[in-house]
């Protein structure tokens, strides 16, 4: 117990006028006491209560706030440091609001079901944990941070700090994990690693990461040196992002599976930071992307990474859910099966590309896509909803590759046209795309760039729908190879359009139209660039 002087008595006696939470034995039916020092008299109050309960500790730093190790109690408000079951609470006391680098010893590793840390809204310095050379396992609940809080780290990204989750105490199910705070994020640096607490080979752990903060995790999901089996099962609610940026597909050291057992994204964001990241392997690591309801969901690559999990959009998702990568540059890979039981928006960024191949879309939600990249579809898709082009480009490899409906593919959608985007539909060389394109959602502004084209190769890409223009179209075909439509281009609204066919300087390069050019509710005029050769074989009224 810490006295500190009265400032209106000229006394050396040291007093405290804090109230101090006195712990008593388990065994003890006087469970807490709470004394009071000043100038007042002494007051004395006794609780009794049928057993022991977790108690809640505050972080004062010791009598003049400077403390940084947390196995020592003097540190703590009522100087006890939180054992098994207790709240570790960072405030503002003593003017600990600042930015805090702590270190623990075995005197501090929580025990038992492990220690909740809890960061309140007064707190709004960052806290960083570390055991130093200290290898005991650091032995946590849950965490929660409230609205307002500062950063949260565990470790520096050297050594190593082993984390171990919860116990295998019978009652104790799961960890959860909250950051209220919107501008802060949850750090576990690349040195942690993580245990299940009581885990066996066989043994799954639930662990949460929720709220509207961020979580940033760059350590493996892979039990520590001293909880060496089981496996988590991760989910992500709430508003924030969940980065996961490390390779989590490895096994345990012993054969207790994998670390990253499953993945269930029922809100918010997940960013993908290493090809692995989502965990498991031959037979786990299944990715559960949305919740029935109106929740959004997102899973991202940040990078050209390379994932082979099988994704499940369960039904009755109404909220938006999109698959992709946020990464201007590269290529990222999902080579797992994908089923559909809701819409999803796929979607790339920049120059970055984001393929589905070897895997089978299924299902029988409807597909978009958006962003101002390439989204390459391969393989035979059997989704039976739509497809649906809204902004950047959609590389099909052939029919197949675009699910088993009939209907006509949208090429720009209202928010094409509200927002002057643009889009995309390119052809695979060598590859036939039986469907009808409709250009452009209407003709309310001519707005967006609309375009068809294909890769290079040695033969041309076919397209043999028919085109319904309320919107202008480029066609243009490769620098080798060239594009074939054998269907008519009509209008699909009143007014005037223009078709643009945009070769390159080779002459040998081929653009064919076989169908018939005009019609339907407006006029079409034909434009011609480049050296390419342009053929026209329809009956056609463009002028």
């Amino acid at each position: 117990m810490k006295f500190r002087p009265s400032p209106l008595l000229h006394s050396p006696i040291r007093r405290s006028t804090r109230a101090r939470a006195v712990a008593l034995p388990a065994t003890d039916p006087l469970v807490f006491c709470t004394l009071s020092f000043g100038i007042a008299a002494a007051g004395l109050l006794l609780l009794a209560a049928p057993h022991a309960r977790a108690a809640s500790q505050t972080w004062d730093g010791g009598l003049d706030g400077t403390g940084t190790t947390l196995h020592t109690g003097p540190n703590w408000d009522g100087d006890a440091i939180p054992g098994s079951g207790d709240t570790a609470s960072f405030g503002n006391l003593n003017g600990t609001g600042g930015n805090l680098a702590l270190t623990y010893e075995s005197g501090f590793t929580g025990g038992g079901n492990g220690v909740s840390f809890n960061v309140l809204s007064t707190h709004t310095g960052s806290i960083s944990i570390d055991p130093g050379t200290n290898a005991t396992s650091l032995r946590i609940k849950d965490i929660t941070l409230a609205a307002g809080a500062g950063s949260l780290t565990f470790g520096n990204g050297e050594g190593i700090m082993n984390i171990t989750f919860g116990s295998g105490a019978t009652g104790f199910t799961s960890n959860t994990m909250v950051n209220n705070s919107a501008g802060a994020t949850v750090t576990f640096r690349s040195d942690t690693r993580f245990g299940v607490g009581g885990g066996g080979a066989g043994v799954l752990r639930p662990i949460s990461f929720e709220g509207e903060g961020n979580w940033q995790i760059d350590s493996v999901f892979k039990p520590n040196t001293n909880n060496a089996q089981g496996s988590f099962v991760v989910t992500k609610r709430g508003t924030g992002t969940l980065a996961l940026n490390a390779v989590n597909t490895g096994a345990n050291s012993n054969g207790g599976g994998v670390g990253l057992h499953s993945l269930i994204i029922e809100q918010g964001t997940v960013l993908a930071g290493a090809t692995g990241a989502l965990g498991g392997n031959a037979t786990t690591g299944a990715v559960t992307l949305g919740l029935a309801g109106a929740n959004n969901v997102s899973l991202l690559n940040t990078g050209a990474f390379s994932h082979s999990n099988n994704i499940t959009v369960p039904t009755g998702v109404t909220g938006t859910v999109t698959i992709g990568g946020n990464h201007t540059t590269g290529m990222s890979l999902f080579t797992g099966n994908l089923a559909l039981g809701s819409n999803a928006v796929f979607t790339a960024t920049g120059a970055g590309r984001t393929d589905f191949t070897t895997g089978v879309i299924s299902g029988a939600g409807n597909v978009t896509v958006t962003g101002g990249g390439t989204i390459g579809l391969a393989g035979v898709n059997t989704y039976t909803g739509t497809t649906t082009i809204e902004s950047g480009t959609l590389r099909a490899t052939g029919n197949s590759s675009l699910g088993t409906s009939t209907a006509a593919i949208p090429l720009g959608t209202a928010n094409t046209i509200a927002n002057n985007l643009s889009a995309t539909l390119r052809i695979n060389n060598l590859t036939t795309i039986s469907r009808d394109v409709i250009v452009g959602a209407s003709n309310a502004a001519t707005s967006g760039t609309y375009t068809i084209d294909t890769d290079n190769g040695a033969s041309a890409a076919t397209l043999t729908g028919n085109v319904t223009l309320n919107q202008n179209l480029t066609v243009t075909g490769a620098t080798t190879g060239g594009l074939i439509i054998n269907g008519n281009i009509t209008t699909g609204s009143a007014g005037s359009r223009t078709v643009s066919f945009t070769g390159g300087s080779n002459s040998n390069q081929r653009l064919e139209v076989t169908g018939a050019i005009g019609g339907g509710a407006g006029e079409i005029s034909v434009q011609k660039s480049g050296s390419t050769t342009l053929t026209f074989s329809g009956n056609s009224t463009y002028t």
